[in-house]
């Protein structure tokens, strides 16, 4: 069917409902290690606190990743939302990250305490800053 007009989502409350969907979506893409689909969750000006800087960077990192790995499970716990003035939200959440390769019978696992601010960008919701931790590999 179309759009349920009651189903709508309201600006009003934390936002939580909504952060949820995306990063099921986001956890979706990244264990697909479909990394197109994990940057188009990203506002093309997205940038990060840290020495991954920006969407480029970010794009050919988790490539490289994606083409290491023969599985990633991407697991997010803990989220917390609120939402900003100019109607953006901040996301907090836990992320833990386990990637193997199996003739190496490598398994890696990371870990990150992640805040980044999400925004609606033509109707979708992205991530356009990502303000502590990361979600992906250190290579």
């Amino acid at each position: 069917g179309g759009p349920d007009p009651a189903a709508a989502p309201e600006k009003a409350g934390s936002g939580e409902e909504e952060a949820r969907a995306f990063y099921d979506k986001f956890r979706a893409a990244y264990e697909g290690r479909n990394a197109g689909a994990v940057m188009a969750l990203l506002s093309p000006d997205w940038n990060s606190g840290d020495e991954v800087g920006d969407f480029q960077e970010l794009d050919s990192s988790l490539r490289a990743s994606f083409r290491l790995y023969d599985e990633i499970k991407y697991s997010v716990t803990g989220l917390k939302t609120e939402r900003l003035p100019g109607g953006s939200l901040r996301a907090c959440y836990e992320v833990s990250i386990t990637s193997r390769i199996f003739k190496r019978n490598l398994k890696h696992e990371e870990r990150s305490s992640v805040c980044e601010e999400l925004r609606e960008e033509g109707g979708k919701l992205r991530i356009v800053r990502t303000l502590s931790g990361r979600y992906w590999s250190a290579q």
